[in-house]
């Protein structure tokens, strides 16, 4: 079956479902997902949007924490499904729950700090219970910065994780802010009692390998061979390249940055390649060159055939393989910290 003849059949049975299912999609997916979704965008836009959605059944289109997430806000009367569960992120498994526990009560013991959990929503629901426990919220890269300041306004001390680089180059471009890294290689750093008191934040290490591609070298050749080029990356890259770029931001802030743009404008962009590509196409009187073309294979796990068989199972009531369920008893504190995420954004607007 043709790509045309596959969108068609998607068309067919969503209409056959009397628009009682939404499809999401996050912006690195491939462009014929993209096609079909009724709501495009970043982690945050998505999980605000889905949040306020009536349809009873949402199909995810992106990985599997972002699936998970939805489910975490669904009320009951909605069902979450991912075309594909094996689309994983593999930053997500970089902090093991045990761990992070242990961390945490060894930073409030020892040192006798006042300390909330802040998780990046590129995380597992066992994280996202641990942390709306604790009283803590969850982020993302387009309101880390806000979310840290909350806190921080508070006289908190604050314990990010898992990704190292969102929360050391959020803080980095926060006014007297001391980030520091507080876990290694699974070693716990043993910081003395006055040096504690300076920190403000406690990363983790985790990392996101498709971001971590991208190097100060590959800046450097583009402003030389397109002097006039605007660099724009994403967050979670590497701190000398955060530092040598002219914009960094959030998909969602890099897909309007681009977007609104002045026709001619040459845009070097540090971020997944399939959506780098899309950018491309979506902005042909601009030249959008990736600084690196580094793709997120689990991202492209989703494609036209397994969302055309998610959408007739659930056409067919034979969907359970597809759908995402998390336990109740986890549910309750995970939700506590998406909302809690979603209250502060939105308070901060008014």
């Amino acid at each position: 079956m043709i790509e045309n003849e596959k969108l068609l059949k998607i068309n067919t049975v969503k209409d056959r479902l009397k628009g009682d299912t939404l499809i999401a999609a996050h912006h690195y997916q491939n462009p014929e997902i993209v096609k079909c979704a009724d709501l495009v965008g970043d982690s945050y836009k998505l999980a605000h949007l889905i949040s306020k959605s009536s349809a009873r059944n949402i199909i995810l289109c992106g990985v599997n924490f972002m699936a998970e997430s939805a489910a975490i806000l669904a009320r009951e009367d909605q069902k979450i499904f991912i075309p594909d569960s094996d689309a994983l992120c593999p930053m997500a498994e970089m902090a093991d729950i045990k761990v992070v526990e242990k961390v945490y009560e060894m930073l409030r013991s020892r040192y006798n700090i006042d300390l909330v959990p802040v998780v990046y929503v590129n995380s597992y629901i066992d994280l996202k219970n641990f942390v709306g426990r604790e009283g803590g919220s969850t982020c993302t890269s387009s309101n880390a910065k806000i979310i840290l300041q909350y806190y921080l306004k508070k006289n908190k001390k604050i314990l990010f994780l898992p990704d190292y680089f969102l929360g050391a180059n959020t803080a980095n471009a926060m006014k007297d802010v001391n980030a520091r890294k507080i876990i290694e290689n699974g070693e716990i750093e043993d910081f003395d009692n006055d040096y504690v008191k300076e920190i403000n934040i406690f990363l983790w290490d985790g990392f996101c390998p498709i971001h971590q591609q991208f190097t100060l070298n590959d800046i450097l050749v583009l402003r030389k061979n397109y002097p006039e080029i605007k660099v724009i990356v994403h967050p979670e890259s590497k701190e000398e390249v955060v530092n040598n770029s002219d914009y960094y931001g959030s998909t969602e802030y890099i897909y309007d940055m681009i977007k609104k743009s002045k026709k001619g404008s040459v845009w070097g962009v540090g971020t997944e390649g399939t959506f780098v590509q899309r950018l491309a196409l979506e902005n042909p009187d601009k030249k959008v060159i990736p600084l690196k073309d580094a793709r997120c294979f689990n991202m492209a796990k989703i494609n036209l055939d397994k969302l055309l068989d998610t959408l007739q199972a659930i056409s067919d009531n034979k969907a359970e393989k597809y759908q995402v369920k998390v336990e109740n008893n986890l549910k309750i504190n995970a939700s506590k910290a998406l909302n809690k995420m979603i209250e502060i954004v939105e308070s901060s607007r008014i």
